[in-house]
């Protein structure tokens, strides 16, 4: 990629040098009344100094010449840029053989082996910190003791949430509750997946039957 810069930039300098300068504006003889009048002196001054303070945006005045980012010139070199470096990258991966890769791939492998086996002996170091091998079976216990209540309190509220949701699902039908939704032409709701599963047969029996109640 280093060694395509100076084609680049040169291929850029050849090209901006060959851009045309805008042509100056052309002046128009005015009758020497209105060239005298003050007021048209200040406004031709507050003209000048508008331009002169209105904002260049996407201009730069290179070589005396006032050239637009946009211009076709600055996008063909973005895209020359463009192309060379992927022509650079694809230069580079050709280089690589399939011996390469699969020496690239194993050295990866190794490093991430490597920090999986640091990151176990870290935590091993640190349990043995907490819990000396001398006092580990006290301490353990100890712990054992403290947490034991807790352990209890858990297993008997997961007991009654799976008996609760036992029961609603006894209860609601099974599943997750039946969803109902209003008949449609008719004062009454139905479940939902006895309409959905076939319009046309509720609304030929809405058609017979055209009371209230869903028979």
């Amino acid at each position: 990629m280093l060694q395509s810069l100076p084609g680049a930039f040169i291929i850029f300098v050849s090209l901006a040098a060959m851009v045309v300068s805008e042509q100056p504006e052309k002046r128009v003889d005015m009758p020497h009344a209105a060239r005298a009048t003050p007021a048209t002196a200040a406004t031709r001054q507050s003209g000048y100094i508008g331009k002169l303070e209105e904002p260049r945006r996407k201009r730069k005045i290179t070589w005396g010449c006032a050239v637009s980012w946009e211009h076709p010139l600055f996008e063909r070199v973005r895209e020359m840029r463009s192309q060379s470096l992927m022509i650079n990258v694809r230069e580079h991966l050709n280089k690589m053989e399939t011996d390469d890769w699969m020496n690239y791939v194993l050295d990866k492998l190794k490093e991430f082996l490597l920090v999986l086996q640091n990151f176990g002996g870290s935590v091993l170091d640190w349990f043995d910190k907490v819990f000396p091998p001398d006092t580990r079976g006290d301490q353990l216990r100890h712990w054992l003791h403290v947490g034991a209540p807790f352990l209890i309190a858990a297993v008997v509220l997961i007991t009654c949430i799976c008996c609760c949701r036992c029961l609603c699902r006894c209860c609601c039908g099974g599943g997750r509750g039946l969803r109902m939704m209003k008949a449609p032409g008719r004062n009454c709701r139905m479940p939902r997946h006895v309409f959905e599963s076939n319009p046309r047969s509720y609304f030929r029996n809405l058609r017979a039957n055209p009371g209230d109640e869903l028979v």
